[in-house]
C-alpha cells in the first residue's frame, strides 16, 4: 500500500520560482498550512497551490496557467 501525501507550493508568479514547499499527510494539516501561507503571502505576486494525493508538477501547472490566458468566456 502506497501512502498518499499532499503538496503545498508557493510560487512567485512573474519569476516562476518556488518560494516555499511543504509536504503534508492529512487534509486537516494541509488546510491549516494553506490558510497560514495565504495569510503570509496575501497582497503579493505569489500563488499558493495545493496538490492532493501526490507531488506538485510544475509543468502541468504552467500548462494550465497558459490555458487560462486563452480561455474563451
Amino acid at each position: 500500500m502506497t501512502k498518499r501525501f499532499n503538496s503545498l507550493v508557493v510560487i512567485h508568479q512573474t519569476k516562476l520560482k518556488i518560494t516555499e514547499r511543504r509536504t503534508l499527510r492529512s487534509t486537516e494539516e494541509t488546510e491549516t498550512a494553506r490558510l497560514e501561507l495565504q495569510e503570509k503571502y496575501k497582497d503579493s505576486e505569489y500563488e499558493v497551490i495545493i496538490t492532493y494525493g501526490g507531488p506538485f508538477d510544475i509543468l502541468s501547472w504552467m500548462q494550465l496557467r497558459e490555458l487560462e490566458k486563452i480561455e474563451i468566456n
